[in-house]
């Protein structure tokens, strides 16, 4: 039960930091925000990414319900 406490006892520590510092709060945002467009822009070409595929085949199909 120490062990939950200490954890909790942590927590609070970190989230009263958070919820008081107004610039804590905006790079605990912006700072994955800005990772995530990095890192997607940074793997879109390797991993490869097609909108419309030219690959249609002359098909056309219907579904009438």
């Amino acid at each position: 039960m120490q062990i939950i406490e200490a954890m909790i006892n942590s927590y609070k520590r970190v989230l009263k930091k958070f919820l008081m510092n107004k610039r804590l709060r905006r790079q605990s945002i912006l700072i994955p925000v800005v990772f995530f467009f990095v890192g997607s822009f940074l793997l879109a070409p390797r991993v490869g990414f097609e909108l419309f595929p030219s690959d249609d085949n002359n098909i056309v199909n219907f579904s009438i319900e």
